[in-house]
């Protein structure tokens, strides 16, 4: 989201009246764009028979809002990266690359590190929880399944609202206004 120019990006700001509606409008392109890919993640397997046991409506359910809810969590971590850090695009790209293999061997991390400092993996993206629950084929909708959902919906939440009190702070001390 940083490429775009400052005076093109201040322009747009001025005509549509609000820098949130720009911003939402950019995270809501990029999550379509991703809604798509995601449907062709889901079906793909399914048309070419990539599973051993029928696949049911639950199953397409589950994932696709896995599907969703892990695009949200790369979008937010994504912004929040590249908005809050301010580094080169070749540094905030290994930035990424390393909270997502953080992310990724958060489950590892839980066994290995010492009981009093396994609270510290919270901070970790939660991209773990879902990639592990989807691994399982007997995985049905149930309390852990909508728990570990909340958990990235409320994780992805937080660093949207940072990313939104950022940009209005920044808009109110740049022009004096909101």
């Amino acid at each position: 989201m940083q490429t775009t120019d400052s005076v093109q990006l201040q322009i747009t700001i001025v005509n549509a009246k609000s820098v949130i509606k720009i911003f939402s409008s950019m995270i809501l392109s990029v999550l379509v764009i991703i809604s798509m890919l995601s449907a062709f993640a889901i079906f793909y397997p399914i048309m070419i028979g990539a599973f051993d046991r029928p696949v049911t409506l639950q199953d397409i359910f589950i994932a696709a809002c896995s599907h969703l809810l892990i695009s949200m969590l790369s979008i937010s971590i994504t912004i929040y990266l590249s908005w809050m850090t301010r580094v080169k695009t070749v540094s905030s790209w290994l930035l990424l690359v390393l909270v997502l293999l953080i992310s990724l061997v958060k489950g590892g991390l839980v066994g290995v590190l010492p009981q009093f400092m396994s609270y510290i993996t919270w901070v970790i993206p939660p991209a773990f929880s879902i990639v592990d629950l989807l691994g399982d084929d007997s995985l049905l909708i149930n309390a852990r399944l909508l728990l570990e959902w909340m958990y990235v919906l409320i994780y992805s939440g937080v660093l949207f609202f940072l990313f939104v009190m950022r940009i209005r702070k920044r808009n109110v001390m740049n022009n004096g206004t909101h």
